[in-house]
């Protein structure tokens, strides 16, 4: 989601959000012919990234 705070899009906010339906699982098995390996990794779930961008291309005079 992106909003445009200035009327000419010069500056913005943008929102993100990662694996919001908690699917992505960590755990892995690695099976051979005599052995069983159980894997677990630890990463972030869920998380949210809040972006500001500012257009520097306007800036110091019309393009």
């Amino acid at each position: 989601m992106e909003l445009y705070l200035t009327k000419n899009k010069e500056l913005s906010l943008q929102l993100q959000g990662y694996d919001l339906f908690d699917q992505q699982h960590s755990v892995n098995f690695l099976i051979s012919s005599n052995t069983i390996t159980q894997c677990i990794t630890n990463r972030i779930d869920r998380y949210f990234l809040l972006t500001s961008r500012y257009n520097l291309s306007r800036f110091g005079g019309k393009s």
